[in-house]
């Protein structure tokens, strides 16, 4: 199973891959950074191990460490782990628009290690294809599946999809709106009435904003359709999707997670949700670690073939 959150930070530069300190460099030294990703072998024997990898697509400017507890139960099961984590870049990159060259370059070396790897195929391979290489992809909130959708459009622009079998949401995917922008800026403000106060002007806010843009073209909102459909036309995430959510998250509301649940269901992918009671915002995995990661086991083991 996966260790307990560690609270030892490492510094995710905004407009870069993750950048280690020489101490926390030591304490990941079995990482290799390759471009934008860090990839490290199992930590354990398996029938598999060599054959099967998990992309980890971490949370907005999150803590390597942080991200690095969801690997260690991959590693642990015979997973090659590749980690990449979302930055503001990822923000700044599609909301200029910048093109395919941009994905291209940026993620270049992480391309030639899937190609070496036999992770990736020809765009348009029927998704029946057999491969040897098994292939999980697993998404932690906006920022998580923002840089999934970007590493799949470089992937495209290359004449790519992945392999993937299976893809895994974590607090995801939901809607950017002025009201889920102010909770999101809101969530650590303590007390009722401050909380109210500091909502309704965060809400104002976005909504003056929300005027003057296009919310469909928000970034994290272009990544959403890659969570839910394999028929984009600038790349895909094959394979069943398991969403994992909680009724008590005020960021990603579960009624809008089950909705786009059932969105993909309407398309014909296979879905599974676990819905969890109490936990907050990207919490299910510390305050129901047991349960998370019985359910994680129990989905691959149907669907990773």
């Amino acid at each position: 199973m996966a260790a307990q959150a560690s609270t030892s930070p490492v510094r995710v530069h905004a407009t870069g891959p993750v950048a280690l300190s020489p101490a926390e460099a030591q304490e990941f030294a079995d990482y290799e950074q390759v471009g934008p990703a860090w990839i490290a072998k199992p930590t354990a024997h398996h029938i598999f191990a060599g054959k099967r990898y998990v992309i980890i697509f971490g949370w907005l400017d999150a803590p390597f460490s942080e991200v690095e507890k969801y690997a260690q139960y991959y590693r642990s099961n015979g997973f090659t782990v590749i980690i990449l984590i979302g930055t503001t870049d990822d923000i700044d990159t599609v909301w200029a628009g910048k093109g395919k060259e941009k994905y291209v370059n940026e993620f270049e070396p992480l391309v030639s290690f899937l190609e070496a790897n036999k992770l990736v195929e020809p765009t348009g391979t029927p998704k029946s294809a057999f491969s040897l290489s098994k292939l999980v992809v697993h998404a932690l909130s906006k920022g998580g599946i923002l840089k999934m959708m970007r590493t799949v459009n470089a992937l495209h622009a290359k004449g790519y999809q992945l392999k993937s079998q299976a893809l895994l949401l974590d607090s995801a995917p939901s809607a950017t709106t002025a009201a889920s922008w102010a909770r999101y800026n809101t969530a650590e403000v303590k007390g009722p009435i401050v909380k109210r106060l500091s909502f309704g002007a965060a809400f104002a806010l976005a909504f003056v904003g929300k005027q003057v843009i296009d919310m469909k073209k928000y970034p994290f909102n272009q990544a959403i359709p890659y969570t839910i459909s394999t028929n984009n036309e600038d790349g895909n995430v094959n394979g069943a999707r398991l969403f994992l959510y909680s009724q008590a998250d005020t960021i990603s509301l579960p009624s809008e997670i089950n909705a786009h649940a059932n969105l993909a269901r309407d398309e014909g992918i296979s879905v599974e949700e676990k819905v969890f009671i109490s936990s907050g915002h990207l919490k299910h995995a510390v305050d129901f670690k047991d349960e998370y990661w019985v359910t994680v086991d129990s989905f691959l083991k149907r669907n990773v073939h």
